[in-house]
């Protein structure tokens, strides 16, 4: 259940979230553009369950409007690894190229 989530939204989620070594924060916003055609109730949906899953932070501030920001735990830090590896795995061995 955690790859299947991690997959569809990680993957994006990672390049917005977290820049090189920095460890940055992403409004929904942002992460809606950088996964392009997303609707927002799966982001909603993905952003839940990524929460859930301990792999993300999320704070909302008492603003107008609100706002809220998302950012990867140490969790989710060490879980780019992972995917990362899957993906090189992915192209070397299942791809036809």
């Amino acid at each position: 259940m955690v790859y299947s989530v991690v997959e569809k939204a990680l993957t994006d989620l990672q390049k917005s979230i977290y820049d090189g070594a920095n460890k940055i924060q992403s409004r929904f916003n942002q992460l809606e553009r950088s996964l392009h055609g997303i609707s927002p109730k799966t982001l909603s949906e993905r952003l839940r369950s990524l929460e859930v899953e301990g792999i993300i932070v999320r704070q909302t501030f008492a603003e107008v409007p609100p706002r809220v920001e998302y950012s990867l735990t140490e969790k989710g830090l060490d879980l780019i690894y992972v995917v990362e590896s899957m993906r090189n795995f992915g192209k070397r061995w299942l791809c036809n190229g």
